[in-house]
């Protein structure tokens, strides 16, 4: 029972350490945890399967360790991942999201205060 927590532990570490874990994909959940918790809310519009400019931010900024470190004390993480041909969301419940903040490139992404007021954005 003792090697099934570890591995699960070493396990959670590996996913911690590549932030994949770290990200959100349910908006409703996201801005109640950003509430809850008292945390910016920091959204980011992507397409990371056919978008350049989506997988470099992605491997130079978003996946460094200061940016994860810096995410686990000060913000919550929601992807909204897109279609970059389409201009659409790829999960239904994250379009009125994409249409309310006028998201039409990508990668786009927003900071939201925790009132979930936009205090920056950029793309």
């Amino acid at each position: 029972m003792g090697r099934v927590v570890f591995v699960l532990f070493l396990l959670g570490i590996h996913f911690l350490a590549k932030g994949e874990s770290l990200w959100l994909d349910d908006p409703a959940f996201a801005a109640d945890t950003a509430i809850e918790e008292r945390k910016k809310l920091f959204v980011l519009f992507t397409d990371p399967d056919h978008c350049p400019a989506c997988q470099r931010l992605e491997r130079e900024i978003l996946n460094r360790d200061e940016f994860i470190i810096h995410s686990q004390a000060d913000l919550v993480l929601l992807r909204v991942r897109c279609g970059l041909r389409s201009g659409t969301t790829s999960n239904p419940k994250h379009e009125p999201l994409r249409k309310a903040l006028a998201v039409d490139r990508f990668p786009t992404w927003w900071l939201l205060d925790q009132d979930l007021s936009p205090l920056a954005s950029g793309g």
